[in-house]
């Protein structure tokens, strides 16, 4: 009977630092933009139907949020690219 062994890519050759950090950059990560946000109790939510409409605190000139990894990174704007929606970014937030 054959023994067999798991072996990682790490082990099969030694990566340099620089192929690790290219390879890290090419890590994808979900980015959320925010609108608004809200709480609601779950009756409210249930009683949602087509053509409800959910007010916010918030005005339309406000900018939108961008987050990543649940991190705060930018502000932007909403802009039409051909048939898409996208966001401009109009600020970077810094680093806390």
């Amino acid at each position: 009977m054959e023994e067999h062994t798991a072996r990682t890519d790490l082990e099969h050759e030694p990566v340099g630092r620089a192929d690790f950090h290219r390879r890290l950059l090419g890590i994808r990560v979900q980015v959320t933009v925010t609108l608004a946000a809200k709480r609601l109790p779950i009756g409210d939510i249930l009683g949602l139907v087509t053509g409800s409409i959910l007010a916010f605190n918030k005005s339309c000139r406000e900018p939108l949020e961008v987050s990543a990894g649940g991190q705060r990174l930018a502000e932007g704007s909403c802009v039409r690219e051909g048939e898409r929606i996208a966001l401009r970014i109009t600020n970077i937030v810094p680093r806390a």
